[in-house]
């Protein structure tokens, strides 16, 4: 083993260590991973990246302003309520409507007009 992977085994040995300290559960992924229950059941949920990676966000319904931290960064989703969920370029439902969800619909690459645009989600259809 190289000193590079002898220094990475340590680190990752300690992170390990002190997560199972602190009574958490951790995956050692090369890269960050989506779990099904990262999305609670009756929520709509977005990822910022394609294959639910990246920032996270969730409500149980409508939402009129997603905040900085998700603004204009929506790339899959995932519909685990009952209802339609719509969703908009602009805050308060306004703007261009970009598309509707049906119930358990979800998409792991949104296309090219919903990518990056998303700022407001609502229960129900409407496009």
């Amino acid at each position: 083993m190289t000193a590079t992977g002898k220094r990475h085994g340590r680190v990752l040995t300690g992170v390990l260590a002190l997560a199972a300290a602190a009574g958490m559960s951790v995956v050692a992924t090369g890269t960050a991973q989506a779990l099904p229950e990262q999305c609670p059941d009756k929520h709509f949920c977005v990822w910022e990246h394609t294959g639910y990676q990246g920032r996270f966000f969730s409500a149980p319904g409508s939402v009129g302003n997603i905040g900085a931290y998700m603004n204009d960064r929506t790339t899959s989703y995932w519909n685990r309520t009952d209802s339609w969920i719509t969703l908009y370029n602009d805050s308060n439902y306004g703007g261009s409507c970009l598309v509707s969800v049906p119930p358990g619909g979800s998409s792991y690459n949104v296309s090219s007009s919903v990518n990056d645009r998303m700022t407001s989600f609502r229960t129900g259809k409407f496009c």
